[in-house]
């Protein structure tokens, strides 16, 4: 099973790329194993006029590290 969690348009690339290697070194997760992790930029859809702002999608191998990342940093 996997768990997402979301984090919104208020984190840039530079704050989710810290996030990532806090996870990494700190919490000794590593990526393709305990975690996974995609940025989404702002999109704009022209025929719709739908804005999606940025974010950036985080997905766990274990509830707890899920748990913990949203404790921590959402």
């Amino acid at each position: 099973m996997e768990y997402k969690v979301i984090i919104g348009d208020d984190k840039g690339v530079s704050d989710i790329i810290q996030i990532v290697r806090d996870l990494q070194s700190q919490h000794k997760l590593v990526i393709d194993v305990d975690f996974q992790f995609s940025y989404h930029p702002p999109e704009y859809d022209f025929n719709t006029s739908n804005h999606t702002p940025r974010h950036t999608e985080f997905r766990f191998a274990e509830a707890k590290h899920a748990t913990f990342f949203t404790l921590k940093y959402v």
